[in-house]
């Protein structure tokens, strides 16, 4: 029983059996590749000073940390979100189990109300011609 165990274990492991990465984690794993090796090493530099708890402080970290979030953007605007807001929106509301209609591809059907003009006669005058006799 151990080794079907253990081979249970290595192919969950396997690429194949892992979950597909969510939108957000293709956007920022696709992000950093749009920047160049200045910028790059910029924002290493700014985690290991600050623990990316700081703010940039000279222009051209300002620079790096603007072209990042434009990367993100864009990168959000390929995998059809608005932005990378929109995208975590998106994924917040997924993670809560709050998802909209609109997201889950079913429409609301409207209830006509009773009464519209296309609703059937349900009461016959003596002037109406009565299709039954």
């Amino acid at each position: 029983m151990r080794n079907v165990q253990r081979r249970l274990d290595v192919l969950e492991r396997l690429p194949q059996f892992q979950p597909p990465p969510s939108p957000l984690d293709q956007i920022g794993r696709l992000a950093p590749k749009q920047l160049s090796n200045e910028e790059l090493a910029l924002m290493i530099h700014m985690l290991e000073r600050d623990g990316g708890e700081g703010r940039p402080q000279s222009p051209s970290e300002l620079a790096a940390m603007a072209r990042y979030v434009a990367a993100r953007d864009t990168g959000a605007q390929r995998m059809g979100f608005k932005s990378y807001a929109d995208a975590e929106r998106r994924a917040a509301r997924r993670a809560t189990g709050r998802v909209p209609p609109s997201a889950t591809g079913k429409k609301k059907k409207r209830a006509k109300k009773a009464g519209g003009r296309n609703a059937p006669c349900c009461f016959a005058t003596e002037n109406d011609e009565n299709p039954l006799s």
